[in-house]
């Protein structure tokens, strides 16, 4: 029963089309979730209650971890601050690939082979940090990454994930 209430919950949340929206935020609601990025759900006040205002669906109790970490790793770039739109990480851990970026390479395989969801979360988190220091104008699609992280052991999505870094198209 439990695991097709997860099950369900995860369907939900790929299906909707935006799962939050950080323009309901003020600049100290965005600066709390950006303090948070290191730290557990549910550790500061602030910072939960601008998640609960972002969002734009019931997250489920599994899927709130990772979502709560994208939206605040979202927070790392402010409003502005971004040019283009926002890549897929796949498109710009490629980028970074080509361009023989040693670092960017071994973070991908570290979050290649995790298995455990705050792990996982760690190694996220390594990797936009050096996004935004290697590339500050670059958004990042957060929306889209919370969907394949939703379904990150699946082999197919990360067989999908290798394809669209390592091969050219």
């Amino acid at each position: 029963m439990r695991a097709e209430l997860s099950k369900r919950n995860i369907m939900e949340v790929l299906s909707v089309e935006k799962l939050w929206d950080l323009s309901k935020l003020d600049v100290r609601e965005r600066a709390a979730l950006r303090k948070s990025i290191g730290q557990p759900f549910g550790t500061d006040a602030g910072a939960m209650i601008a998640f609960f205002k972002a969002l734009c669906t019931e997250p489920g109790e599994k899927n709130k971890d990772i979502l709560f970490k994208c939206m605040c790793l979202e927070c790392l770039w402010r409003p502005g601050e971004t040019k283009g739109r926002p890549k897929m990480l796949q498109e710009i851990l490629h980028d970074m690939i080509k361009a023989g970026d040693v670092i960017a390479t071994r973070r991908f395989f570290y979050m290649l082979d995790i298995s455990s969801t705050n792990n996982l979360l760690y190694q996220l988190e390594k990797c936009v940090r050096l996004i935004k220091v290697r590339y500050p104008r670059q958004a990042v699609d957060f929306q889209a990454l919370v969907r394949d992280l939703l379904q990150w052991g699946d082999p197919d999505l990360k067989k999908s994930w290798i394809n669209s870094i390592f091969c050219e198209t």
